[in-house]
């Protein structure tokens, strides 16, 4: 395997500045999703279950919903969308006209998956310190 690191770049490079422009209608399904679910489940069952380990249940909830948020994220990346870009967008048909790889594109598209799970992280654990819930 043999990955040109500026070419990778470029790959993830073209997902950040595609993302850039619709980050809004992407963010917010994925987002509030587990807020949906901090809500209905910790806040909503937590009035049952008041404790669970030493913490409430919310508290104890909120580490996997934050795990569960960077995952959908992730996965959903390098499903669906991928499945777009090849079969609709032939967006990779195009990169491999030009001098990029295919180990360049798997390579800048993980690291773009990578990203898109630590957005989707990083503002649920936002929400999570704002309910007061971090550790």
């Amino acid at each position: 395997m043999t990955v040109s690191l500026p070419h990778a770049l470029a790959v993830w490079r073209r997902n950040a500045s595609m993302y850039r422009r619709t980050w809004w209608l992407n963010l917010l399904p994925n987002f509030f999703e587990p807020v949906f679910y901090l809500l209905s489940i910790g806040i909503g069952v937590g009035a049952y279950i008041h404790e669970m380990g030493g913490t409430s249940y919310a508290a104890f909830l909120a580490p996997g919903l934050v795990c569960v948020a960077a995952m959908n994220g992730a996965s959903f990346e390098v499903t669906y969308n991928l499945f777009v870009r090849l079969t609709y967008e032939k967006q990779y048909d195009a990169m491999l006209t030009t001098p990029v790889q295919p180990d360049d594109v798997l390579v800048g598209e993980i690291l773009w998956a990578v990203t898109r799970a630590t957005i989707y992280g990083a503002c649920f654990f936002l929400v999570v310190a704002l309910f007061g819930l971090a550790p």
